[in-house]
């Protein structure tokens, strides 16, 4: 895959690792991804980007992957509104028990995260 503009629902089952790692890079940045997928330093955002590591467990992949998906379809919904995006995923959210979608996300709940922006965009 060539980069993640453009891609939609139907293609969120095709992310990788270095797609997932550069839209929330992107959209995002390198603490909160880090801090959403659970890794202490910022820098392993860059080395999964570019597809020179990967995170190191199960857990912080799956997050990844979740996180890359809730961000794919905030942007097509919203498109690449840094400062809406932020807001929504760091305030408290009553479709998500009240916790943020990063709180989900890092609590390995991505499919309610997912579930979430997409009641947002609806």
């Amino acid at each position: 895959m060539a980069g993640v503009h453009g891609h939609t629902a139907a293609t969120i089952e095709q992310l990788t690792i270095a797609d997932a790692a550069q839209i929330a890079q992107r959209l995002l940045g390198q603490k909160i991804t880090a801090a959403s997928v659970g890794v202490k330093d910022p820098k392993r955002v860059g080395a999964w980007k570019s597809g020179d590591a990967k995170p190191q467990s199960i857990q912080q992949r799956t997050r990844l992957l979740a996180l890359g998906a809730v961000l794919v379809l905030f942007e097509a919904a919203f498109g690449d509104d840094k400062d809406l995006l932020e807001g929504w995923y760091l305030s408290p959210n009553p479709n998500l028990r009240d916790r943020s979608p990063l709180e989900a996300i890092r609590e390995d709940d991505g499919r309610a995260a997912i579930a979430a922006v997409r009641l947002l965009a609806a």
